[in-house]
């Protein structure tokens, strides 16, 4: 951020976002505050590189919220293709191999 103006917008809508204010539009497993926040501050900060204004118009956020949904998806689609999650029902369920997987992260 080249001044402390520039993170105005930025710092609001963190703190929507932290108050839950998007949280109905996470519908999908993966789809995490932190990973629409990452959205955000992306289209701000390729804003302000080209000397834009640091503000995003709704249809812009909505944009993110998309954009998020599309990565929570892709990440479902990775998950299941290494054998990590499987789907039951309506649902999924986390497999053996991917609890192995996080003990192994964090024995490490």
């Amino acid at each position: 951020m080249k001044n402390i103006n520039d993170g105005v917008f930025l710092n609001k809508i963190n703190q929507r976002i932290k108050n839950g204010d998007f949280d109905v539009h996470f519908t999908i497993p993966f789809m995490t505050r932190d990973l629409f926040f990452s959205s955000i501050k992306g289209r701000i900060n390729k804003r302000i590189i080209s000397n834009g204004t640091p503000i995003l118009s709704d249809i812009e956020i909505e944009d993110c919220i998309k954009e998020t949904k599309e990565t929570a998806i892709n990440i479902i689609a990775l998950y299941i293709k290494l054998g990590f999650i499987i789907r039951v029902g309506t649902g999924f369920q986390f497999t053996e191999k991917l609890y192995h997987m996080i003990k192994v992260a964090y024995n490490n």
